[in-house]
């Protein structure tokens, strides 16, 4: 039973990534640079994740690992209609559309956060027009800002940035991105 689960869970899987990738081509995004910010964002979730303990997770937290891997990756899709204001219409985009694998609460989840990874933060009031946000608005800004510090980084798009780095002194995180070696870094 449990080969069977997880050959399952693969398969859904990548159902899911097959879809999210044919929407990206469909948005024409700059795939390099997409999973560029999936894998820092991923790298900068896992590194704060490891350092709380489980009973402090939510739990499933693997699951929302994916929602971000999903989020980061179509993190630009709003600039095929606009690119002033692209996160809310990333939202929109993302929220209608056909995505094999996900459900209609993990797309919604999906789009949040992109709609929350620039400008301002989801707060109390985001719920009565984002009803997916209920009870999850402090987890939808997480994982927003994993996004957020990504493309900070990542500003120039050359690609300079090699790795992620969360050194955990006296309770306070310091996030360091670490560049390729010799790279002029001022543009970042």
């Amino acid at each position: 039973y449990a080969r069977l689960h997880v050959q399952l869970n693969t398969e859904a899987v990548n159902q899911q990534w097959k879809s999210l990738e044919s929407f990206a081509h469909r948005l024409q995004l700059d795939v390099n640079f997409a999973n560029e910010i999936k894998t820092l964002s991923l790298d900068l979730f896992d590194q704060i994740i490891n350092w709380f303990p489980q009973t402090q997770l939510p739990k499933n937290v693997s699951s929302y690992r994916n929602l971000l891997a999903a989020a980061a990756y179509l993190n630009e899709s709003g600039k095929f209609i606009s690119f002033t204001s692209h996160h809310k219409h990333s939202y929109y985009l993302i929220s209608k559309a056909s995505l094999l694998g996900f459900s209609r609460e993990e797309k919604h989840i999906v789009a949040l956060i992109n709609r929350f990874s620039r400008k301002k933060l989801a707060n109390r009031q985001s719920i009565q027009k984002y009803p997916y946000l209920k009870n999850k608005v402090d987890l939808i800004n997480f994982l927003s800002c994993c996004i957020r510090a990504s493309r900070s980084a990542t500003r120039s798009r050359l690609h300079k940035v090699t790795s992620v780095q969360v050194d955990w002194k006296h309770m306070a995180p310091t996030v360091t991105f670490v560049y390729k070696q010799g790279e002029n870094i001022d543009a970042e």
